[in-house]
């Protein structure tokens, strides 16, 4: 996950990353107030019930009636800023594997219905793929049934002025943040190795980041366009039995063999992509939301951090 940081730089960088959700988030009076983070937790719970339940099914590619399949999140949890007539956001998961194949890549969100190829990044994704791809689904009996009980806001991160889209096709951009650091890790050297002041050091990124800035803005017709990204890290305690064992011999593959439901803890990492529209003309910047994509959950990919960091 995201690396241990003081506490006044874990403060300053959550309220930066919060200033770049403003139009989910409200106002920077609503931002001090309301519990968002209590609000982005129960978001990504819903996300990850959904995305785990839609990847599973992909994965060992289900059927309807398969009786060696057993995948249910019972009650599932819906984001807090859902209405009552959020039937999309509300919509029950517990099917199980009786869902209709039309729905299998399907995953409901408060926006609407999204495929699961665009809830989940695709390294995390070809994971799981290629989990099929080496194995027999037909020759596996997985058993699935998972109530998570709490979301805790565990940090949020503002990358700015790139995304893991604009370091695909730029690969040179690739570990930014890493050569920042470096950079000044030589600065400090150059004056006798003291760690710089807290103004110097802003500075020092402002002037890198502007930098940055300037190399990365686009023109859209009348806009200089810039995106950035936001990542969110979410702690999630489950009720759960998970089992994932070959039929034919017995052996377990995944999981353990057992009814009694465990008490598990699962880290969710989430990304957003922010983009910043400046009008040419000097008017008030506009500010476009992406969707949030589950980049990794329990570290299956080290944070799946490797574009920027």
């Amino acid at each position: 996950g995201i690396p241990p940081m003081p506490f006044w730089l874990e403060s300053t960088v959550i309220n930066a990353s919060a200033a770049q959700l403003s139009e989910h988030l409200g106002p920077w009076y609503r931002r001090l107030a309301s519990d968002w983070r209590r609000e982005l937790a129960e978001s990504a719970s819903f996300a990850f019930e959904q995305a785990v339940s839609g990847v599973l099914r992909n994965t060992y590619q289900l059927e309807d009636g398969d009786a060696d399949y057993e995948i249910d999140f019972p009650g599932p949890t819906s984001p807090t800023a859902s209405g009552p007539d959020d039937e999309a956001a509300t919509s029950d998961s517990s099917n199980g594997p009786h869902s209709s194949n039309d729905d299998k890549d399907k995953s409901s969100s408060g926006a609407g219905t999204t495929d699961i190829h665009d809830m989940l990044e695709s390294r995390l994704r070809e994971l799981y793929e290629s989990a099929h791809a080496h194995g027999s689904p037909d020759k596996m009996s997985i058993r699935l049934q998972c109530q998570p009980f709490s979301a805790d806001f565990a940090s949020l991160l503002w990358v700015p002025f790139l995304s893991r889209d604009a370091v695909r096709k730029s690969p040179e951009l690739r570990n930014t943040m890493d050569k920042m650091h470096r950079a000044l890790a030589e600065a400090e050297s150059a004056v006798g190795g003291r760690t710089l002041g807290y103004m110097e050091a802003f500075n020092f990124f402002s002037n890198h980041l502007f930098e940055l800035a300037s190399q990365r803005m686009v023109n859209e017709g009348q806009y200089g366009v810039i995106d950035s990204t936001v990542i969110l890290q979410v702690l999630l305690g489950c009720s759960e039995v998970f089992c994932v064992k070959d039929i034919q011999t017995g052996k377990v593959l995944q999981g353990q063999d057992s009814s009694e439901k465990r008490t598990v803890c699962h880290l969710v990492r989430l990304e957003m992509v922010v983009k910043h529209k400046f009008p040419k003309n000097g008017g008030q910047p506009i500010v476009e939301l992406g969707n949030w994509q589950i980049t990794d959950w329990d570290d299956l990919l080290d944070g799946n951090r490797e574009w920027f960091m």
